[in-house]
This record gives C-alpha cells, structure tokens and sequence, in this order.
C-alpha cells in the first residue's frame, strides 16, 4: 500500500516536512496512530486528529492501494 501522509501546522514543522510519501504491507486492520508514532516518535507527546482520505479515523479498514493520511493539529473555529 502507498499512503500520502500529509503534516499540518506545527506538526509539519516538527516533522520539517508537510508531505511524504510511504509504502507499507497492508495487513488486517491497521492502527494508524501507532504507525505514525512509532515512525515519527515526536507525535508521541502531540495532540492531533488523523484523517484518512478526508475522515477522521485512527482505523485503516480496507486494502486500498492508494491512500492519503492527514495530520491534524489542534484546530478552533468560530
């Protein structure tokens, strides 16, 4: 499986990217929000939402070939 992971405001600065491109084995249900701790292990001590192809989710369910992750920081709106 390819995955776009897409970093957002100051998680890209942390990251010192705002867009990488990953492959990996697609198994089962896949628990995002590890993958990209245990890859990115500043997100460990962040706060921030995941959205995979624009739903927020931690779950990766289906054996899509392509898919785009986003990293979300905190955010408000009014």
């Amino acid at each position: 499986m390819i995955a776009i992971v897409k970093y957002f405001g100051l998680l890209a600065e942390e990251a010192k990217m705002s867009e990488e491109q990953i492959e990996f084995d697609f198994s089962d249900q896949i628990d995002i929000r590890k993958f990209l701790e245990e890859r990115n292990p500043f997100l460990k001590n962040q706060t921030f939402k995941i959205a995979i192809d624009c739903k927020i989710t931690d779950q990766l369910e289906d054996s899509k070939e392509f898919i785009e992750i986003a990293v979300l920081p905190p955010f408000a709106g009014g």
